[in-house]
């Protein structure tokens, strides 16, 4: 209106279409879709796609027209979160590909790789801690990589879905808990395969079918873990207001390797003395 109130939009093939002496008002929408100035550009990304929308207006605290976000800008807009996102996972910045100061792009992955260094060393406390377990069964150690990475694996893609589910806006704090839920029985099948596998070959390794029952359980502990500790840090991310992409890296996969550790070396030396070896 005159005062730049928004109250309507029309669609441009729906003004080619109508008839010359049809008014505006008969064809626009009076009630359209709009964004505030201060929305994140995530949530515009969001409007657009879920409506399918070409453009969307933007309007201030007093619903006066500003201007109007085109689908050209979403996808700049989309790119750009896009690379974010992705630098995030690795415990980087975006400004990575573009910047050429070594040293700016190295104190943006600085911090993060200090966090995982420290982290780290949990995982060198729990070997230390079970060092007599070693000891008595140095074979066990021939799986401490494989363990690790396989944990390291299954976290990493459940905070995947994690991540991208918060992203979309397919998970509010409702939908949470069905996250948890579902990525159990999931993670029980996908331990079990992998679980039956490390038995078939930590028998056929160290010719002992009592530390393959080792392996095979440890794997499939350890998988079990890294599935709900994949799952669960990107929710508590997200729960104290930080990026949530930024717990889909290091910071997961180096936390699943001490839990790993820990569950790995647990059930060997309980089954160690159970099976008085």
């Amino acid at each position: 209106d005159c005062e730049r109130h928004l109250i309507g939009a029309a669609d441009l093939i729906d003004i080619i279409s109508a008839r010359d002496e049809q008014p505006l008002a008969k064809i626009m929408n009076p009630d359209p879709i709009r964004v505030h100035h201060d929305t994140d550009q995530e949530e515009v990304i969001r409007c657009v796609d879920r409506y399918d929308l070409t453009s969307i207006p933007v309007v201030d605290d007093h619903d006066r027209l500003l201007g109007a976000v085109t689908v050209d800008d979403v996808i700049d807009a989309l790119q750009q979160e896009v690379t974010e996102d992705i630098a995030s996972v690795v415990g980087a910045s975006a400004e990575d590909l573009l910047s050429r100061a070594p040293w700016r792009a190295a104190s943006s992955r600085i911090p993060w790789l200090i966090v995982a260094f420290m982290i780290s060393l949990l995982s060198a406390m729990i070997i230390r801690l079970f060092e007599g377990t070693l000891e008595q069964a140095v074979m066990l150690a021939a799986f401490i990589p494989v363990i690790t990475a396989m944990s390291g694996n299954s976290g990493l893609q459940s905070s995947m879905v994690a991540v991208r589910s918060m992203a979309l806006g397919l998970l509010d704090d409702r939908r949470i808990g069905r996250l948890l839920l579902r990525q159990l029985p999931i993670a029980f099948v996908v331990a079990t395969v992998c679980g039956l596998l490390a038995l078939i070959g930590g028998t056929l390794i160290m010719g002992t079918p009592a530390y393959g029952i080792i392996v095979g359980a440890g794997m499939f502990c350890a998988i079990v873990s890294g599935n709900l500790v994949g799952s669960v840090i990107p929710v508590i991310f997200h729960r104290i207001g930080m990026d949530e992409a930024l717990a889909s890296g290091p910071f997961v996969t180096t936390m699943n390797d001490a839990v790993s550790l820990l569950i790995y070396f647990a059930i060997a030396a309980s089954l160690l003395r159970a099976f008085a070896l």
